[in-house]
């Protein structure tokens, strides 16, 4: 399992992503102590009113926008990882090879699932850890609250991957390639229609009262909304995640005529 996993620990670059990550640590840090955060005279001031901002206010909304693109980044490295992780190894010659390997069978697919979920887990670590940074030096005003909010809904962020995960390996380590895409659009389909309904139906101007006050005020009357969602989320995304690894590994072991046992 160890040698399965270093295979792809190479095959998805993650040796480059680990030391961008690194990077990315200390440049933050480094911000972090160049630019010192200041309390809000009013944190119920709206974004819009940049004359009632002070320098520290600045700061924080800069370096808080930074890490909030730091977490995007990182889940769409996780989609590249798992596009990468579902993509390889399908041949019939490596397939073929690694049936003849002394290994128990569906190690191959025991391997891809550990090894997105660790590298869910270290995505969000990273962002966490960025997150902390930035309170450290924050001052009291909205933008700090906002970094407190992501990091109480963290198992929500890192519940997310785990369900894109899920359905991506077990529509083409399950099925293949060919279903696997058939079965990804029929699932993206009512998305995309849905998102185009809104487009030319949709009450649009309901996002552009979406701002940093709206959310603030949303979550201060829903916190225990917020907190029994970042339990049960990521509970409810794992099981999903461990339900789709059954599914595909009964399927790799019936391809090949072995039971579960």
């Amino acid at each position: 399992m160890k040698g399965l996993l270093y295979k792809e620990y190479v095959s998805t670059g993650a040796k480059k992503i680990l030391g961008l990550m690194g990077c990315l640590l200390v440049f933050f840090l480094c911000m972090r102590i160049a630019l010192p955060g200041g309390d809000s005279r009013n944190l119920e001031e709206t974004f819009e009113e940049m004359n009632s901002i002070n320098l520290g206010e600045m700061y924080d909304s800069f370096l808080g926008s930074f890490a909030y693109v730091i977490l995007v980044a990182g889940m769409l490295e996780l989609v590249v990882v798992m596009k990468i992780l579902s993509g390889n190894d399908r041949s019939r010659v490596i397939q073929s090879y690694y049936k003849a390997m002394p290994l128990p069978k569906a190690s191959l697919i025991k391997a891809k699932y550990l090894f997105f979920l660790l590298a869910d887990l270290l995505i969000m670590a990273t962002a966490a850890m960025i997150a902390g940074i930035f309170l450290v030096g924050a001052g009291h005003n909205r933008f700090s609250e906002h970094m407190q909010v992501m990091l109480r809904m963290g198992g929500v962020f890192l519940g997310i991957p785990l369900i894109i995960g899920g359905i991506d390996f077990l529509a083409y380590l399950g099925f293949g390639r060919k279903v696997g895409e058939a079965l990804v659009l029929l699932t993206l389909c009512p998305l995309g229609l849905f998102a185009a309904w809104f487009l030319f139906f949709g009450n649009l101007s309901a996002l552009s009262n979406l701002n940093y006050n709206a959310i603030l005020r949303w979550y201060r009357a829903h916190k225990g909304l917020v907190r029994a969602l970042s339990v049960l989320f990521p509970l409810a995304a794992l099981s999903w995640y461990y339900l789709s690894y059954r599914i595909v590994r009964k399927r790799e072991l019936g391809r090949d005529g072995l039971s579960e046992d």
